[in-house]
């Protein structure tokens, strides 16, 4: 064990090692009158003592010194204390030095705790800190890193944590994928910071999903998107089809940093930044602040800061964590629709378990007319199919009855029974809209807009008829929630439906999910 018994020279060339080169100088400029703690006003100390976090842990032993939650919340402490000012030497003077020279103990043990523990100084980067083997992507020790691990623990530790929670449901999931690929397992962080694990992220680009592709890249990639079903949000098929896109990516730079960046810029506004301003690498293109748009330059330092301290949880703080449930399914083909609600009957299951099993269906439905693999708790997947394959198609739906009256439309149909124009077309095996035949009976799905009680719907029509002017007037585009329709939009902004088809472009009522539809 360490002596206990150091000399406050020592303490005090020990504190100006800690905070070279940057305090040196300002530790040295004090007199030696300062440095006196019964020349001391009395007066000083009170106001300026330790912080919580340091003075709790000047009472834990020196054998502890090298415990990672001890580690933390000193690396926590002096960043708070000192790290984040500007008036550096000040702060060590006033909240330092002078307690410490009044209290020896307590310096021993404060310096004692940073040489076991080995925090961080000026000169050193968390990327240099993390153990290099725990990790198959690169890291860096780039300042931006360090800005990010700084906001993740600090400011957006809130929201952190629950990316932390979903990761532990989702990297089991997901991982494997990726390296049966051959691609470097902590790929999965990219999700990370794409989505924070949510199947339910939608950005300003219309990007959907756990790996946020863009219409057009997701269907480059295979994956299916219509009325029934988006195969972005499908925590599978999604990671299946961003493993094949950063494969090629990699295949063009030779980069993992390159990739990433032209993940989320674009390869080619990726390629034409190298050659336009002549860059080597990635970290070539972030310092020049011109060569690519911010988002870009900070992209690659968040994705390393986001793996660092999910795999660094005890040490930033985040062992305690609670993870979300992992995910275990049977999976079954149905060749047509069955409703969630039906089969959350069968199972016992809540439909909220299910549509966590089936993210990509947007209207709580399996596709009508199709094949389609329904995930149901495991377990389940022999009884559930048996008994959909013994029962009638009517009694796998939940569902509404029509009979076409005269004057009747699809669209006037669909307006009444808030549901899609797709649905009761893709219901009913219409492909003419002008066939339909008064008494003709037509099957009306039950979608997902329509689970919530009357009372609630009320309420949120009541909000809707106040916020028309408002919406209309203040916003110029709308993105499409899974379950809306052309007319549930056309009344939330007071705005009809032909308005809108003619605005967008639109030949029939057709939107899908993440769609932006222009209001004005």
């Amino acid at each position: 064990m360490m002596s206990r018994h150091i000399s406050k020279t020592a303490i005090f060339l020990g504190i100006t090692t800690l905070f070279a080169p940057a305090s040196a100088s300002a530790l040295t400029e004090l007199s030696a009158e300062e440095l006196q703690p019964e020349k001391q006003s009395a007066k000083i100390l009170p106001k300026t003592p330790l912080s919580d976090d340091v003075a709790e842990l000047a009472d834990v032993d020196i054998e502890l010194a090298a415990d990672d939650d001890s580690q933390w919340a000193l690396n926590r402490a002096l960043r708070r204390d000192f790290a984040m000012t500007r008036e550096l030497g000040h702060a060590i003077k006033r909240r330092m030095v002078l307690p410490m020279m009044t209290d020896v103990s307590l310096a021993e043990r404060l310096l004692v705790k940073h040489i076991v523990a080995g925090l961080r100084v000026d000169a050193a980067h968390e990327a240099l800190l993390a153990k290099a083997d725990a990790f198959d992507i690169p890291l860096s020790d780039h300042p931006l890193v360090d800005s990010y691990i700084e906001y993740f623990t600090g400011r957006g530790r809130s929201f952190f944590s629950k990316w932390l929670a979903r990761a532990d449901r989702y990297i089991p999931l997901m991982q494997p994928i990726l390296e049966e690929r051959g691609l470097p397992g902590d790929l999965v962080y990219v999700a990370m910071i794409e989505s924070g694990f949510s199947s339910r992220a939608v950005s300003v680009a219309a990007a959907s999903g756990y790996w946020q592709f863009i219409r057009s890249t997701g269907q480059m990639y295979g994956m299916r998107m219509d009325s029934w079903v988006d195969e972005r949000r499908d925590f599978i098929r999604a990671t299946k089809a961003a493993a094949d896109y950063m494969t090629a990516l990699h295949r063009e730079f030779k980069d993992w940093h390159l990739a990433w960046a032209g993940y989320n810029a674009g390869s080619g506004r990726v390629r034409r930044a190298l050659e336009r301003y002549g860059a080597k690498d990635y970290w070539d293109l972030v310092e020049n602040k011109k060569s690519l748009a911010k988002e870009t330059r900070h992209y690659v330092s968040k994705i390393i800061a986001a793996a660092i301290v999910a795999k660094n949880r005890k040490r930033y703080g985040f062992a305690g964590v609670e993870p979300l449930p992992p995910l275990q399914y049977d999976e079954l083909r149905v060749d047509d629709a069955v409703s969630l609600r039906v089969v959350a009957e069968q199972t016992g299951a809540s439909v909220e378990i299910l549509r966590e099993l089936n993210p990509s269906l947007l209207q709580d439905v399996t596709p009508p007319g199709r094949s389609y693999m329904l995930r149901v708790p495991e377990g389940e997947g022999d009884q559930t199919l048996a008994w959909l394959e013994s029962v009638p198609k009517e009694q796998k739906l939940t569902y509404k009855q029509h009979a076409v009256r005269s004057g009747d439309t699809l669209w006037r149909i669909a307006e009444r029974y808030r549901t899609t124009i797709a649905a009761i077309r893709d219901f009913n095996g219409i492909r003419n809209p002008r066939s339909l035949k008064i008494g003709q009976s037509l099957i009306i799905p039950t979608l997902r807009q329509l689970s919530a009680t009357p009372s609630a719907r009320s309420k949120v029509a009541g909000v809707a008829s106040k916020a028309n002017t408002a919406n209309s007037a203040s916003k110029k585009h709308h993105v499409v929630a899974a379950g809306e329709t052309l007319w549930a939009i056309s009344q939330l902004y007071g705005v009809t439906v032909q308005d809108l088809r003619s605005r967008n472009n639109l030949s029939d009522n057709i939107i899908v999910a993440g769609n932006r539809i222009r209001l004005h």
